[in-house]
């Protein structure tokens, strides 16, 4: 499934950013320290398990 990775990352940072520009850039910049590039995903990047597995961390507290 193409664009899962830029779907969770949208939908992490709709949930706790809320609107807030500083709270976006904050959240890019966590995940930028963990590897994930925001700018780099889209709706056609082919997925990578690697990649779904440490954005999809937030769900677990992490």
């Amino acid at each position: 499934m193409k664009g899962h990775i830029h779907n969770q990352i949208e939908e992490l940072i709709q949930k706790y950013a809320n609107g807030d520009q500083l709270v976006v850039k904050l959240i890019e910049s966590k995940l930028f320290l963990r590897g994930i590039y925001r700018q780099k995903y889209d709706n056609n990047t082919p997925d990578d398990p690697a990649i779904l597995a440490t954005s999809g961390s937030h769900r677990q507290g992490a």
